[in-house]
């Protein structure tokens, strides 16, 4: 009877089977918090924390670079900027205002940043990032913090600057930040030695909030940062900036294409100065005007080095025992070699030299001299000191770009030279090189005949202190120190009376040489007309060098001689530098010349 009345009863037959389903529901319910809060608890807290963590990756301090005293070349310099996110600030007008009052800024220039931001953003979540200002002061920044101000942010970041600015663009170099935070070395020294001034990055992780900002106390180091490495350099920033000085103030003048300033140690090697024009302040870069402003010339382009190559065409000669010092040679303006005729450079009084011997050639800048000896010496003997000087080689003193000089045929051509190749090389013609390169030819007549391979680098220091000196090559005996003294008498003649007259310093004997060439045109045999290479390259004082100088100016606009263009030059560099280095005036130069200087 009673189970005739539970059939007869739908309602209760449903009921009982909601309640078995309700059951079961809750069963499963229940496994599964108990899955997921006891058993899977830590995937899925592990889930979680990946989710809302990020991986931050943070540059190392870029090293320094210095100067032979420890003086700042290149450094970072603390900056502080001020950012908005537009989604948090609850009054915009109003704390732009307070901003403005703090900083100085036009609340109208503030506005306007943040509406052209917010204009032009054009992604699918909020903009929560715009840059407000730029190297607000420190004091500015510490007032903004004090106020709290929803959605303003106050951010340390570090730029780099450079003390010397234009004065040693080129061979210090600059560094790209366009990436990001990260530096990168884009020329000179910094793109040299990016590496070990770069350092190692680090990396840290920490949990961040819907909108990407980092929760505080969440930050854990994966990967610690390691400082770059300062870079000591044998330059000396006094220096530098007397080089630039005296050599901007020629170009002002003489509007060159390029020019180019060394001084260099000829006793170690020690470039003191290098300076280059065109130049840029590496701090401003709408100062960079001309791609050209990003060469150094000094290392990485070509020139024909004119008469300051019959330096080689001398020494080759006095040591191979071609010639003696009292050997003469008769010039009378031209030399008929083949089909062609050298001549020498008109001085509008005479044609022709007469009667010299080397002295007077080096003195006079003779071409037909020089000529007479190269042919004398012959090709192959000619290129075996061409490049006993180091003349084709790189100089690799850790520089960008460095290039190697050339004679436009190999060694292996010697067979096939002409005469005429052989008489234009004997004075410097129908060969270029590097300016550096002629810098350490003659730094090693300088130094009694032994050639010190020029040095840029003097040092790498870690972030510890530790200092890890770079060794210097042992100096190269090239000539005997008989021939460097009879060559140095020859290039004091040059000064004291020759061709190199205007870069005579009172009071000190300086030895050097005049060149002047005439522009190749790239890419193709000949001469561009009217335009000239004027160089000037000399040590002082001769008896005891402190300083080899070199000066040179490509295709100058108001003169063409070296000895007109660039020795004037030469002297404003040599002079200052012996007032700043306390160098006494020579005991045994005459009084006369001192009288006259």
């Amino acid at each position: 009877m009673a189970v005739q009345s539970l059939r007869r009863d739908p309602f209760r037959y449903r009921i009982g089977w909601v309640c078995f389903w309700v059951v079961v529901l809750y069963v499963l319910l229940i496994g599964r918090l108990v899955a997921l809060q006891i058993i899977n608890r830590q995937y899925y807290w592990n889930q979680s924390v990946r989710e809302r963590t990020e991986l931050i990756k943070r540059a190392a301090v870029r090293g320094d670079i210095l100067d032979r005293q420890g003086r700042l070349l290149a450094t970072n310099t603390l900056t502080v900027n001020l950012t908005a996110d537009p989604t948090l600030m609850q009054s915009s007008q109003s704390e732009l205002q307070r901003i403005s009052d703090v900083t100085g800024i036009s609340d109208f220039k503030l506005e306007a940043t943040l509406d052209q931001a917010l204009d032009s953003w054009h992604g699918s979540h909020p903009l929560h990032f715009v840059e407000l200002a730029t190297k607000i002061s420190t004091d500015a920044a510490h007032k903004i913090r004090q106020m709290n101000l929803p959605g303003i942010y106050v951010v340390n970041s570090y730029v780099r600057s450079y003390p010397l600015g234009p004065a040693a663009a080129q061979v210090v170099g600059m560094v790209d930040m366009s990436a990001g935070s990260n530096m990168e070395g884009k020329l000179g020294i910094e793109m040299a030695y990016n590496r070990l001034l770069s350092g190692q990055g680090g990396s840290y992780s920490a949990q961040v909030d819907p909108l990407g900002r980092i929760i505080p106390s969440t930050e854990r180091i994966i990967k610690a940062q390691k400082g770059g490495d300062t870079v000591q350099t044998t330059l000396d920033s006094d220096v530098q900036t007397i080089a630039y000085q005296e050599l901007m103030r020629a170009c002002a003048k003489q509007h060159p294409k390029d020019a180019c300033a060394i001084v260099m140690d000829p006793k170690t090697g020690d470039i003191l100065a290098l300076v280059n024009y065109p130049t840029f302040d590496p701090n401003n870069r709408a100062t960079l005007k001309t791609i050209w402003a990003l060469s150094d010339v000094a290392v990485s382009s070509l020139y024909e080095i004119g008469s300051t190559g019959k330096l080689i065409t001398a020494c080759a000669a006095l040591q191979d025992g071609v010639i003696t010092p009292k050997t003469q040679f008769f010039c009378d303006g031209k030399l008929k070699v083949g089909r062609w005729t050298i001549h020498d450079a008109a001085d509008g009084t005479k044609i022709g030299h007469g009667v010299e011997t080397i002295k007077q050639i080096i003195q006079n800048s003779c071409n037909v001299g020089a000529a007479t000896i190269g042919l004398k010496l012959g090709w192959a003997r000619l290129y075996a000191w061409i490049n006993r000087f180091g003349m084709l080689d790189r100089i690799n003193v850790g520089l960008p770009y460095e290039v190697r000089g050339s004679v436009f045929m190999g060694a292996a051509d010697a067979d096939h030279i002409s005469p005429v190749k052989i008489a234009d090389t004997s004075f410097g013609q129908s060969v270029a090189f590097t300016p550096l390169s002629v810098v350490a030819a003659y730094a090693a007549i300088a130094n009694d005949g032994l050639r010190c391979s020029p040095r840029l680098i003097s040092s790498l220091i870690a972030p510890n202190g530790h200092h890890i000196n770079v060794p210097s090559f042992s100096p190269v005996r090239i000539v005997s120190p008989e021939v460097a003294q009879e060559v140095t008498q020859c290039l004091d003649a040059v000064v004291a009376g020759g061709t190199g007259v205007k870069a005579a310093v009172p009071g000190y004997m300086v030895a050097g040489k005049t060149g002047t060439s005439q522009e190749v045109i790239p890419g193709r045999p000949g001469y561009a007309p009217g335009r000239y290479v004027a160089s000037f390259v000399g040590f002082l004082p001769a008896n005891d060098p402190k300083a080899v100088i070199y000066v040179m100016l490509n295709d100058p606009k108001k003169g063409e001689y070296g000895g007109e263009v660039a020795a004037p030059v030469f002297r404003a560099i040599a002079q200052r530098l012996m007032w700043l280095w306390h160098i006494p005036p020579d005991v045994n130069q005459p009084e006369a010349t001192l009288a006259s200087q």
